[in-house]
């Protein structure tokens, strides 16, 4: 496994005027066939658990506040291991990349993220089980082909499951519970609610809660932001209305805001600012742009 340099870490950045761009491995990915399902699955019946602290994730770097989830909070930092039960939060413009054992790839974290290892085990054929939590935030994956049919790797969120075998996706999950996934090399199989739909890469696709994913569609990767109207500082509040490509998140300070399916968002909120605002517009690969909004 190459070990990544702390540029790695500045595609989860918030930079104004900026469009920063998602890293990839040094060598080559082989995409194959991955699996997205919805809902919780149990451990397979053939996995074998093993001893606690014989199988961990790696956190490699840290960017920011980042805090390491166990049996005692505390401040995470590079060389920390994580076991089932464990994980990592993190806080606004902070982030945190993840080695999974056995070189089977890197969990990217992005800011506002809450992170936990859901299971560790091993297959009968001697795969790696890796199952993971997302319950709010956004995650970039590089995960390598799997050697043995026993292996898979799974990033669980509130609205569903995402299962690979070998790809680079990424999965942002909405305060509202919405899932977004967006393929960037193999392809995902998205099922939910008894149907099902492969997400090839270069495609994307959302999942609401309760509802079947919807017909995924080619990626454009549209971080523009359309505008529709914007009301000046008074008694310091901000208000302003908008369009973006529905795949994306839209953060203000803090706040991830409500995403509407046609893209529509709204935002009324308290701001330092008397003649501006800064709104970034996020894919769930990571890639981000900054917009700032003048205020009339």
């Amino acid at each position: 496994m190459v070990d990544f340099p702390v540029s790695l870490l500045h595609f989860f950045r918030v930079t104004p005027h900026a469009t920063v761009s998602l890293g990839r491995f040094t060598g080559v990915l082989l995409a194959t066939t991955t699996t997205l399902l919805l809902g919780a699955q149990a451990v397979y019946a053939n996995d074998v658990q093993l001893p606690k602290g014989q199988r961990s994730l790696e956190v490699r770097q840290t960017q920011g506040k980042v805090t390491y989830k166990g049996s005692r909070p505390r401040p995470a930092q590079s060389g920390d291991r994580l076991s089932a039960g464990q994980g990592l939060t993190t806080a606004a413009r902070s982030s945190a990349v993840i080695g999974i054992d056995s070189n089977i790839g890197i969990v990217k974290v992005a800011e506002k993220t809450d992170f936990t290892v859901r299971n560790l085990t091993i297959a009968a054929d001697g795969g790696r089980v890796t199952l993971l939590n997302v319950h709010r935030g956004q995650v970039a994956l590089q995960v390598r082909p799997f050697t043995n049919k026993g292996s898979r790797l799974e990033v669980k969120t509130p609205s569903g499951i995402a299962g690979v075998r070998g790809t680079e996706f990424g999965v942002a999950v909405s305060p509202q519970g919405r899932t977004a996934i967006m393929t960037n090399e193999g392809s995902v199989a998205a099922e939910a609610q008894g149907q099902s739909v492969m997400v090839e890469a270069g495609y994307s696709s959302l999942i609401y809660p309760g509802e079947p994913p919807t017909p995924p569609r080619p990626t454009v990767e549209d971080l523009s932001l359309k505008l529709n109207t914007s009301d000046a500082y008074r008694s310091g509040l901000v208000r302003v209305a908008g369009k973006v490509d529905p795949i994306n998140a839209v953060i203000y300070g803090d706040q991830e805001l409500e995403v509407g399916r046609d893209g529509s968002f709204r935002l009324e909120s308290r701001t330092q600012q008397r003649n501006w605002a800064t709104i970034v517009v996020r894919t769930p690969l990571g890639k981000e742009k900054t917009h700032t909004i003048w205020l009339r």
